[in-house]
């Protein structure tokens, strides 16, 4: 079971992550005046370059359509699907129902709801593992000071930590997102500075346990230095336990990520999102094509992480998995 899941969600990273090489705007490649161009891999061409009367990015499916009809020798390269996260198609009323051209339909705008789907995927899977690196990187390093500081230092520090922990974070996010401009990075350190606490305190019980051992008493009476003890004594003794915790948190990442979105409280539009499709199904529940492919999505990711969660976690715990 475990393989399976391991399987589709590999399969989800890679159909994303390499998403312009099947879905999207921009050709992967154009021949002009006998030279080649990747726009995928480069950056933004106007319709000028190719010589249109227009200087905003080249508009590739009309200059194909106009290279065909007058016979030119350039040509493009088209994705399988010519339809990025932000192309509008008002051909048919929005939104739209699944039909050849949009296998998953249109949204309010007349933007394809299967590109918006990979597309805000990849957003916030990306956004969800800078999260999690960076609330394990300031939960550890808070932990450490804490468990290894004087007495009064690690008082003062876990009192701080619990005042923290009861922080409704959620509510405090949305208060401070509502009144700032927003952009990814700003918006992963905001929801990292109120999550860290509970791993933190977590990670401080874990290396009490490990720092009274007697190895690291000896490393101390040999006169090692204290970020020697660190890095090759304790850190190696709680990395599976961080690595078990790891899952979990940043499946809560992409469950916090599109209620934020939902909320209109995450990425400013037009940036693609899971979210941003389930606030618009909300508002027009007839569109099931909209809500659809999120729900399915969301059940098929979570699922996938829980699983290779628990089974990183039965790894690192051999003996409860037999217990049980």
């Amino acid at each position: 079971m475990k393989r399976f899941w391991t399987f589709t969600l590999l399969a989800f990273l890679l159909i994303s992550f390499c998403a312009e090489l099947w879905i999207g705007a921009r050709p992967l490649l154009v021949r002009y005046q006998d030279h080649f161009y990747f726009p995928i891999f480069s950056s933004m061409r106007s319709g000028e370059f190719f010589g249109e009367d227009y200087a905003w990015e080249a508009e590739y499916p009309k200059l194909q359509e106009k290279w065909q009809n007058t016979g030119s020798p350039d040509w493009i390269l088209m994705p399988w699907i010519p339809l990025g996260p932000l192309t509008i198609d008002l051909v048919q009323s929005p939104p739209a129902a699944p039909d050849v051209r949009h296998w998953f339909g249109t949204d309010s705008s007349g933007r394809d709801v299967l590109a918006r789907f990979i597309y805000g995927f990849r957003t916030a899977f990306v956004m969800a593992v800078a999260y999690v690196a960076l609330t394990m990187a300031l939960a550890l390093g808070l932990a450490l000071l804490s468990a290894l500081s004087p007495g009064w230092v690690d008082l003062v520090l876990q009192r701080g930590m619990e005042i923290w922990v009861m922080i409704p974070f959620l509510y405090v996010a949305i208060a401070i997102v509502s009144l700032v401009t927003l952009d990814k990075v700003l918006l992963v350190v905001i929801l990292s500075i109120f999550s860290w606490p509970t791993l933190s305190l977590y990670l401080r019980a874990q290396i009490l346990q490990v720092k009274e051992q007697d190895y690291i008493q000896a490393a101390r009476v040999l006169g090692l230095p204290q970020l020697r003890i660190i890095c090759f004594h304790i850190l190696p003794q709680i990395w599976p336990f961080l690595l078990s915790f790891l899952p979990f948190v940043l499946a809560a990442a992409l469950v916090t990520l599109t209620s934020l979105d939902f909320l209109g409280f995450g990425l400013p539009p037009p940036e693609p999102s899971w979210g941003d499709l389930l606030q618009q199904a909300l508002e027009r529940p007839y569109a099931w094509w909209i809500a659809a492919p999120v729900l399915v999505g969301l059940f098929v990711v979570l699922t996938a992480v829980t699983v290779i969660g628990e089974a990183i976690r039965n790894k690192q715990n051999p003996r409860q998995t037999q217990n049980q």
